[in-house]
């Protein structure tokens, strides 16, 4: 029996780190929006780069497989050269891919990454995104897809209803765009809903100053029985159908932060999959997510069952 199974998408991602001279970023007063410049039709040259396997299922799939569970991903990935670092990356870190579909070319992204933070280009190739039921399994995390995925949401909510398998759901920016009309099969199935603040105002279709606590009791509305919002350095915040409970982050040297939200989700999901209460996982999170923004790329700093708990004690 699997104890996490992750469905979503897995990308191979482009780390391309810009030196603190060669861009600019300007915002609004209340800083509410930012842009990021660059001198157009010029050679910038870039401080480093990197490549890295990404995706939001394959990074929990790794994250939940370094913190000790039986790991599984259903997902498509490209028939390309490029996708044989997918399949090396996950078969290194013990990520069971019996359920890994192969055909055309892999998704893609580029990390422009600038004083701290990175603004991603992503491409994701066309799908035609199928259901392969992945047998005895605890956990689904359902995650980001992209157009062409909205009939499937229907097929893993029953799935699991029949087999007593409960769902942690992380909608990607297709699904946000859906809404929660198209997503109602997989969030009256959801035990436990995350979105950071952005993605529950656009999901609740909220005002952008909505009260942290209306925003996670309109998610629980929704279906899931526990609701989680992450406010970046403001922490995470949980609605567990009675009270709200908020987490401060951890202490961190923060290089990039790609991988943050999914180290997030991992580190909670694998903490309530281990036993630990929900106080508890929202620390695993954020211990988890702290550890990866001191890495470029959202897997490096992916912590272990020991480590996570060091860092915590």
């Amino acid at each position: 029996m699997f104890d996490l199974v992750t469905i979503g998408d897995a990308s191979i991602d482009t780390y391309c780190v810009l030196d603190h001279k060669e861009a600019d970023v300007l915002c609004s007063v209340d800083r509410s929006s930012c842009q990021l410049t660059l001198d157009y039709a010029d050679k910038i040259p870039l401080k480093s780069i990197a490549r890295a396997v990404g995706g939001n299922a394959a990074n929990v799939a790794v994250g939940g497989a370094r913190l000790g569970l039986n790991t599984s991903i259903v997902a498509t990935i490209g028939a390309d050269d490029a996708s044989r670092q997918v399949i090396h990356t996950l078969e290194k870190e013990d990520v069971n891919l019996e359920h890994l579909s192969r055909v055309g070319r892999n998704n893609q992204s580029v990390a422009i990454v600038y004083d701290g933070e990175r603004t991603l280009l992503v491409h994701h190739e066309p799908r035609e995104y199928k259901f392969t039921p992945p047998g005895a399994t605890k956990w689904f995390y359902v995650t980001s897809m992209a157009k062409g995925s909205e009939a499937i949401g229907t097929e893993i909510a029953a799935y699991a209803s029949e087999n007593n398998i409960k769902i942690a759901f992380s909608p990607g920016t297709w699904q946000l765009r859906l809404g929660p009309g198209v997503m109602r099969p997989i969030l009256t199935e959801t035990e436990i809903i995350i979105l950071n603040r952005d993605e529950a105002i656009v999901f609740t279709k909220s005002k952008p100053k909505t009260p942290i606590p209306e925003l996670l009791i309109k998610l629980a509305e929704l279906g899931p029985l526990i609701s989680i919002i992450t406010e970046g350095d403001k922490g995470s915040h949980a609605f567990d159908g009675q009270d709200v409970i908020d987490c401060p982050i951890a202490t961190a040297n923060k290089i990039e932060s790609t991988g943050a939200g999914d180290a997030f989700s991992g580190g909670l999901v694998s903490a309530i999959i281990h036993g630990e209460d929900l106080r508890t996982a929202m620390l695993w999170g954020s211990a988890n997510a702290a550890s990866v923004i001191e890495h470029i790329g959202p897997q490096k700093g992916l912590l272990t069952l020991p480590q996570i708990k060091n860092k915590l004690n």
